[in-house]
This record gives structure tokens, C-alpha cells and sequence, in this order.
């Protein structure tokens, strides 16, 4: 597996979309638009976004789409192909890189929705439900009907001869019977769209199907074996996109059990506090006690809520709090409890006068004040550490949806 296709699959993996494992292109629908990622520099750069689009009020202007870019960093550079609609993402290391294509995937698709931006096919130019195809090295995103048309012509004269709108076809704009089409120009695919990256995945199929097919694009049985190798759609047709689509919102939408989550957050937390007291007796630093507290704590309540909201973060906080003093007091509990069982006769004193004896004796200077101190912060501080990976990682859950 090449380094393209590699990194391909860690991004498909976090975003919710498919790969093609083969070319590393990146496709699916994000926020309900149909989308292509498009790797270049051999994926040594980020993705470029694709999306075909129109709004009723804007149609597809390339001036009021760069306004897109001007919403945040996420995003460097806009550019539009008839309606096909190309964002940029600025350069990357590789430790962020799938932060930044998440984030400009985010910025892109939230400013389309705010503005009516719509699902366009790129060859009618009608605004409707759209899927991601390839034929050969062509891309396209397309509706089912006009999918024929683009297969045949990138099989039989090139894509360079496929024939694109120039602009979106509004209500308003659809020519009534008797009257001419709109003006459609002949345009060849974006050089980044023809490159060997430019295949999209899909469950391989065996052949080219008939123009006159009603379930275009879906790839129908062919005698011609030659053919049979050199089509493939990302989206059998709209309906599985659509489909997908849906499935897609109802797991980000998933609903959130909260007393649950209270219980399984302090299931988790009460996990930390006994790894705190334990990691004392074994005179271990509080390090690893600190970070199984705040992600037990998180992912209890992530597991039995269904999901990490931010009220189901604040509840986490405030029993890491809560948790972390006790178990550090119960530490102190314990060492108090040996200390006057060893100065005199019997076991000395029980687990709840130590208890409570833990303020009196650190007033006295018998528990150094700053030892107890330091301790408890230590176990803060890495509790911290341990609680900021999941917050960030439930924060950018909860922004896509």
C-alpha cells in the first residue's frame, strides 16, 4: 500500500467517508452533500474537496462561494468548473492533517448549508440527488439519468469530449416544452481529477451497463469483457447515496442516555480513585493515576450515554474533581491508619477517624502540608493531561453534527 493510499484510509476512517484503497481517492456524502476528496502531491498535501452545487439564489458564482473561504483558516483557495466546486486546504503536517481536512470539510460544507447551496448534477446542471462516479480516469458527480451519457462518452470518445453545463439549470431557468436547452460547454476535467489518483472506490462490478438502464448509474452486465474493466461508480444511484446519507446523520444524531451516562461516568471515576489509592501504597508518582482517572471517567460516561455531549463533559469534570480529592484523601486515610496502628497497641485508629483527622493533623504539621498538597496536584495535573485528547475529540464529534 503506497503512502497516498495509507493516509487515505486514516482520513475515510475518521470522516465517516469511503476509500479507494487503489488510488486513494476519498468519496461519500458529508453533511449531505455528495463529496470527493481528491489527493495530489501523492497525498504529501491535503486533499483537494470537491463538490457539485447551486444555490437558487446565487446559482453557482465563484464570488459568493470564495466568501467560504474568508469564514475561517480551514480553507486557502475556491474555484469552480461549471458547477463542480473545488476547495483548497492549507498545507499541513501530518500530525494535523486529518484536523485539517476535518476542519476545512466543516468550513466548506457549513458555509453551502447556510447559504441554500444544493446537491447539482454536473452534466444537466439540475439541482437534485447526486452521487460520486468515475469512468476510466474521469470523475464526475452526477445524477442517475444523465450518468449514461458520461459513461458512454468517456468509453467511446475520451472525457475530454464530455459535456458539462456551464451553469446550474434553477426552477426557474428549466425551459418549457418546445424550447431550446440551456448552453452546455465541452470541458476537459480539472488536470488534478485526471491524474492515476483520479478512480474513486467502489464494490468492484463486472461490467458497463446499457444506456437505456433506469437504475443508472449501476453497472449492468456487459458482453464486452474489455469494458467490464474499465467503469465503476462510487454510487450504484441516488437512492444508496441517499441511503448512506441517512445512516450517516442517525449515528451523528445518535440520542444521548444522560443519567446513564452520570452512572457510568461515576462508575469510572470511582475506577480512578482506586487506581489512585493503589498506585500510593505501591509509592508509584500519581502520573498514571491521574490519566486512568480522567479517561475512565470520560469513556464511562461516553459508553453508557451513547454519545459525549458537552453537559455529559461537564458532569465527567466535575466528578474527576470530586473523585480525585477523595482518592487522595483515602491514600492519606490509609498511611494515617498504619502510622498509629505501628505507634501503639491494636490497629490504632479506624478508616473513618483517620478520615477525618486529615485537616487536624495537617494544621498540626504532622502531615507535611506541602507533601499532601503537592500530591493532589500532581494527580490534578494529570488528570488534565489524560481528560484534553477525549474533550477535543468529543468537541470535533459534536461540531460535525
Amino acid at each position: 500500500m503506497g503512502k497516498a493510499q495509507e493516509i487515505a484510509g486514516q482520513l475515510g476512517s475518521a470522516l465517516g467517508l469511503k476509500v479507494d484503497k487503489e488510488t486513494g481517492i476519498i468519496y461519500g456524502h458529508y453533511e449531505g452533500y455528495s463529496t470527493l476528496l481528491l489527493p495530489i502531491s501523492g497525498g504529501e498535501r491535503p486533499p483537494v474537496i470537491h463538490v457539485s452545487v447551486a444555490s437558487p439564489e446565487h446559482g453557482t458564482d465563484v464570488r459568493h462561494l470564495k466568501m467560504a473561504v474568508k469564514e475561517g483558516r480551514a480553507l486557502e483557495g475556491c474555484h469552480t468548473r461549471g458547477t463542480r466546486v473545488q476547495f483548497e486546504i492549507p498545507e499541513h503536517s501530518d500530525k494535523t492533517l486529518i484536523a485539517d481536512v476535518e476542519k476545512g470539510l466543516n468550513q466548506a460544507t457549513g458555509f453551502l448549508k447556510k447559504n441554500g447551496y444544493k446537491n447539482c448534477c454536473e452534466i444537466c446542471g439540475r439541482i437534485r440527488p447526486t452521487g460520486a462516479v468515475r469512468v476510466e480516469n474521469a470523475t464526475a458527480i452526477l445524477c442517475k439519468e444523465c450518468y449514461p451519457v458520461f459513461r458512454d462518452t468517456v468509453l467511446d470518445e475520451g472525457s475530454e469530449k464530455v459535456v458539462r453545463a456551464k451553469a446550474p439549470v434553477l426552477e426557474e431557468d428549466r425551459p418549457k416544452a418546445g424550447e431550446k436547452q440551456p448552453e452546455v460547454s465541452r470541458e476537459v476535467p480539472d488536470s488534478r481529477e485526471t491524474s492515476s489518483a483520479d478512480r474513486a472506490d467502489a464494490t468492484p462490478q463486472e461490467a458497463r451497463p446499457s444506456a437505456e438502464s433506469p437504475e443508472a448509474p449501476r453497472i449492468m452486465p456487459s458482453e464486452n469483457r474489455k469494458e467490464e474493466t474499465r467503469s465503476k461508480a462510487l454510487f450504484r444511484d441516488e437512492r444508496e447515496a441517499s441511503s448512506e446519507s441517512t445512516s450517516s446523520e442517525k449515528k451523528r444524531k445518535k440520542k444521548e442516555h444522560f443519567f446513564a451516562g452520570i452512572f457510568g461516568a461515576l462508575l469510572g471515576s470511582l475506577l480512578g480513585a482506586c487506581v489512585i489509592v493503589l498506585m500510593g501504597r505501591l509509592d508509584y508518582v500519581a502520573a498514571i493515576s491521574g490519566v486512568v482517572m480522567a479517561v475512565a471517567t470520560l469513556k464511562g460516561y461516553e459508553l453508557l450515554a451513547g454519545r459525549l455531549s458537552i453537559k455529559g463533559i461537564v458532569v465527567s469534570i466535575l466528578l474527576m474533581v470530586g473523585m480525585t480529592y477523595l482518592g487522595n484523601r483515602l491514600d492519606w486515610t490509609i498511611t494515617v491508619m498504619r502510622v498509629t496502628a505501628n505507634a501503639g497497641e491494636g490497629w490504632g485508629w479506624g478508616i473513618k477517624e483517620s478520615f477525618l483527622k486529615i485537616p487536624e493533623l495537617i494544621k498540626e504539621g504532622t502531615i507535611p502540608k506541602d507533601n499532601y498538597l503537592l500530591n493532589l496536584l500532581m494527580v490534578y495535573g494529570f488528570s488534565v493531561i489524560g481528560a484534553i485528547p477525549t474533550i477535543i475529540l468529543a468537541v470535533r464529534k459534536l461540531r460535525r453534527r
